[in-house]
């Protein structure tokens, strides 16, 4: 099976009846009858199951369990659903899916333990030279368990030299090894996009302050107005300074992304680092996805064109989704960043890979 059936295969048997997860849509629907959760237990549900952060794909297969609909992210309707499970399974009824409930649904048993798993990139196995993608170097990861090959992805590191995108260094992705840092929503002020982690809710206040709650947190706050905390940096021609969103004319340069069709937007989903994201040891490079890749993965699209990064390692949505839930991509695995010029072993799925990327990219 070549790399891009392989991935329809993991689309028909993960995603067979996925609804898209649109800006407005938080709920679905669940089939049977539902057992009786307050509405603190719902928001206790819903804010442990953000923080075990399983991937949307994962959560496609808790949803289908339930019968809940398959939005990729936990919420009520998945909550309810699970604690029906629950119930008619004799577990305590909370909607809460630790690693009982998990094992009792058939879920998450692929997984491989973190320190078998080695990780190797490499950034310049081809070049892309396709006039309609972005041009330069793009990689392969391969996944070794036990010191042996076992599966290769299609990923994209930085350039070879470096370039200053507005105030930020693009650059090559730096060999070396380094162990991966645990899953996180990352967020930062240099990306104005990066303020909020992928998933925040957001919502309009009575006096009109924008509010937004982080996935795994119950407590709302403001995004703008005199108590805002939210800040992010803004290349001014010279140089990078910060603004901070208590302020009205900063809060205006970007306050029309807090809204979607004239409505405040229910759900962030601008983050640049994508919905998850690993730390690279203990330098400024992650292992991500991109934000249009995210939000053309939630509309069902699997296999967008990787570009070029600042210095991090880029994946496609759904193959971060296959990484996490074999166990691949965790905190402590291995991951060594090879010289560009150095290419992948001729084994039988990094050359599929690389087919892949000859035909998709015109790469050479």
């Amino acid at each position: 099976m070549d790399y891009s059936a392989r991935d329809r295969e993991h689309t028909i048997a993960r995603h067979r009846t996925r609804q898209p997860a649109e800006d407005n849509q938080t709920t679905g629907t669940v089939s049977g009858p539902l057992p009786v959760l307050t509405k603190t237990q719902v928001a206790d549900a819903i804010a442990y199951n953000e923080r075990k952060m399983y991937s949307p794909g994962m959560w496609s297969d808790i949803q289908a369990k339930v019968g809940a609909a398959q939005t990729g992210f936990p919420d009520k309707a998945s909550v309810e659903g699970v604690a029906n499970w629950q119930m008619n399974h004799k577990q305590v009824k909370d909607g809460k899916v630790g690693p009982v409930t998990l094992g009792m649904m058939g879920l998450g048993k692929d997984r491989v333990a973190a320190g078998l798993v080695r990780l190797e990139f490499y950034p310049g196995a081809m070049t892309v030279n396709d006039k309609h993608k972005e041009q330069g170097p793009i990689g392969v990861i391969v996944v070794k368990v036990r010191g042996r090959v076992v599966d290769a992805f299609v990923a994209r590191g930085g350039p070879q030299g470096t370039q200053n995108d507005r105030g930020r260094e693009r650059s090559r992705t730096e060999p070396g090894t380094y162990k991966l840092g645990h899953m996180e929503r990352h967020t930062t002020t240099l990306w104005p996009m990066s303020i909020l982690p992928w998933g925040t809710k957001l919502k309009e206040a009575d006096d009109g302050v924008i509010e937004y709650r982080r996935p795994g947190s119950k407590k709302w706050r403001p995004a703008n107005g005199p108590d805002s905390k939210l800040k992010f940096r803004y290349w001014n021609g010279k140089k990078l300074v910060y603004k901070s969103l208590s302020d009205p004319k900063s809060w205006q340069m970007i306050s029309t992304y807090f809204f979607k069709n004239g409505r405040v937007r229910e759900r962030w989903n601008l983050n640049d680092f994508g919905a998850y994201s690993l730390r690279i040891g203990n330098t400024g490079m992650f292992v991500h996805t991109t934000s249009g890749d995210e939000q053309a993965y939630e509309r069902g699209k699997r296999d967008p064109d990787l570009t070029i990064s600042h210095g991090c390692v880029h994946l496609r949505p759904v193959d971060r989704d296959v990484m996490m839930d074999k166990g691949y991509l965790a905190g402590g695995v291995q991951i060594v960043v090879h010289p560009y010029g150095r290419k992948p072993p001729a084994e039988k799925p990094v050359e599929r890979v690389m087919k892949y990327i000859k035909d998709k990219y015109d790469a050479k």
